[in-house]
């Protein structure tokens, strides 16, 4: 099941408080790394997948205990590569749900709704 909130004005989103990541105009993955790598600072990084899955359990360097990963649109990767980033959002939800005094969350427009579950779908058979 899909743990991503949807808001239709995602910059009247209130984030007071909470570390935001934000994500837009993405068109690789490389970029999509990239952005991640600067925005969270994360202390190692490998530049692929498996970085940024394993990076996204560790986020001790953030003082904020909320952060949100703010996507103003959805980042513009072929089918597969968007599952496998949507699948390790997914989990890394699920994993920080396991600790109450953090929490991590995924925004997406909802217009962007409809594809996100297509695709999530697509590749959860």
């Amino acid at each position: 099941m899909l743990q991503f909130a949807f808001v239709d004005d995602i910059d009247l989103y209130g984030a007071t408080g909470k570390y935001c990541v934000f994500l837009d105009a993405i068109d690789s993955e490389e970029l999509l790394l990239q952005e991640y790598n600067r925005q969270l600072q994360f202390p190692f990084f490998g530049f692929n997948w498996d970085a940024l899955n394993d990076s996204l359990r560790y986020l001790d360097n953030i003082p904020q205990y909320d952060i949100v990963l703010l996507h103003k649109t959805l980042p513009q990767l072929a089918d597969r590569d968007l599952w496998i980033y949507l699948d390790i959002l997914n989990d890394t939800i699920t994993f920080w749900g396991d600790f109450p005094d953090h929490n991590v969350q995924a925004i997406f427009r909802t217009s962007d709704r409809d594809r996100i579950i297509a695709v999530f779908n697509a590749f959860n058979k």
